[in-house]
């Protein structure tokens, strides 16, 4: 079912959109175990999707990474086959893709093959990744509520619980760090007593900025070539856009459990994972009906 909804950009003092244009679903695929986070890879232009495969908290082993075709969300070839249990929110750098895994980073080089795990100390649920242009990579654990900044061998602590709440989806974005809070005051269903926000982070500055209000359990991030910002809400089952009064506004209701999503530019397409349906939906922006 093709689905038009209006785009929202955000303000022009943060990332200099001045356009909208429409989100229309233009295919669905199934087949997938637990799909949480999808991720683009520029220098291959392929795209990649975390399968968890059971529980996201279980150390099963059963996790995998699979690469995906743009155009229908087919499954192209398998990424990484073993020694993950729940992956969730990836990220990559050139010849690297880094996986949040539970408590560990699993850092997997695309063209050796070879793959390192990092252990997180304390951390709980390992939920999303992000790196700068010139390769530091952050990564979130939304039950302690912390960032954590990845040194080579082990990790710094950059912001905690009472700076973001509970944060989830990461994404670096033109010097900042872009940052989705799941809320605060988890319960046992995943809700909380309050909503999460979007925030940015300015590491040169050490500066944290709220970016909008208290608006739903926020997941993933993705920011379009024409500067729109884009958010997942998990529970409400929710894409949302930030507008130009940083107000999230609803574009589409497609199902509780629409996770960490990604944008594809060549195709001008959002890919996103629906965790609870076993399925990847492309949609396309700027499509005239």
């Amino acid at each position: 079912m093709r689905k038009q909804v209006m785009i929202l950009c955000v303000s022009a003092a943060l990332l200099g959109c001045e356009e909208q244009g429409a989100l229309h679903e233009v295919w669905r695929q199934d087949g997938f175990s637990t799909p949480e986070s999808v991720v683009y890879d520029a220098k291959r232009d392929a795209l990649y999707v975390s399968n968890i495969d059971g529980e996201p908290n279980a150390r099963d082993f059963r996790g995998s990474v699979v690469a995906v075709s743009a155009g229908s969300g087919k499954v192209l070839r398998t990424v990484i086959s073993e020694g993950l249990s729940a992956p969730k929110g990836m990220a990559v750098h050139e010849d690297t893709l880094y996986v949040a895994d539970i408590d560990r980073l699993v850092v997997f080089d695309l063209v050796s093959g070879e793959m390192n795990h990092y252990q997180v100390d304390l951390a709980q649920f390992l939920n999303d990744v992000a790196v700068t242009d010139d390769g530091e990579v952050y990564v979130s654990d939304m039950l302690t509520g912390t960032i954590h900044r990845f040194t080579g061998n082990g990790f710094v602590t950059v912001l905690q619980k009472k700076h973001v709440g509970l944060p989830n989806g990461l994404l670096w974005w033109r010097g900042q760090l872009l940052i989705a809070s799941w809320g605060d005051g988890i319960r046992d269903d995943f809700t909380t007593e309050e909503q999460g926000r979007l925030y940015r982070y300015e590491p040169r500055e050490n500066k944290l900025v709220t970016m909008t209000q208290p608006t739903g359990n926020l997941d993933g991030i993705a920011v379009t070539k024409d500067g729109q910002v884009i958010v997942t809400d998990w529970i409400k089952g929710m894409i949302l856009a930030l507008n130009t009064k940083g107000i999230l506004e609803p574009l589409a209701v497609v199902g509780k459990g629409s996770a960490d999503l990604a944008y594809h530019p060549p195709s001008d397409q959002i890919i996103v994972p629906m965790m609870l349906d076993n399925v990847l939906v492309g949609y396309r922006l700027n499509l005239t009906p």
